[in-house]
């Protein structure tokens, strides 16, 4: 975290993390293969492992480089790390390894780092600081418990319109009823 925490105050991003490009050198972790260094103040292209890249850059929604890029792919990193799985299996993870106190913290950080809804992913280094420690909980997790209900509300919004006008007596009947309760 130190190296990308340097990284992102120079305003640069490796824009390629993955377990391929860790090296252990005496036994602390190092960023390989620079190649993809690139400043903020860039327009983005699409660069890097697919499965290591937010699902908004991906799709094009975002093309401003951040910060956010790194995050996202070193939680991806450290899920393959202590899951044992390919990136592409994101979220599985066995529950046996889950039944760890140390695993659970690791699957609460991913999550929070990786997590499809943007709104609610982990936003800079200090953060995952307090993930990786333990620290992330009941804030993030009332964040995607908001975002959930949000979604289900405008799902069944959206729901009740069709069903109303796919039945236009019923929706005649409720204007009807309304009218006459203004009267």
């Amino acid at each position: 975290l130190d190296g990308l925490e340097h990284l992102h105050r120079e305003e640069v991003i490796h824009r390629d993390i993955k377990p391929n490009n860790i090296l252990f050198v005496r036994g602390v972790p190092k960023f390989g293969d620079i190649g993809l260094l690139d400043t903020t103040t860039h327009t983005l292209s699409l660069a890097g492992t697919q499965d290591f890249i937010p699902p908004e850059y991906l799709l094009g929604q975002e093309k401003e480089p951040a910060a956010e890029i790194d995050l996202y792919a070193l939680g991806k990193t450290l899920y393959c790390a202590f899951s044992g799985n390919e990136a592409d299996k994101f979220p599985f993870v066995d529950s046996k390894l889950l039944k760890d106190p140390d695993c659970r913290v690791f699957n609460r950080l991913v999550r929070a780092a990786c997590t499809p809804e943007r709104s609610v992913r982990l936003k800079g280094i200090a953060t995952f600081r307090q993930a990786l420690a333990g620290e992330i909980g009941w804030a993030y997790e009332f964040g995607r418990f908001l975002y959930a209900v949000v979604v289900l509300a405008v799902y069944l919004i959206v729901r009740l319109v069709r069903f109303l006008f796919s039945r236009k007596w019923i929706l005649f009947l409720l204007l009807f009823l309304f009218v006459i309760s203004q009267t």
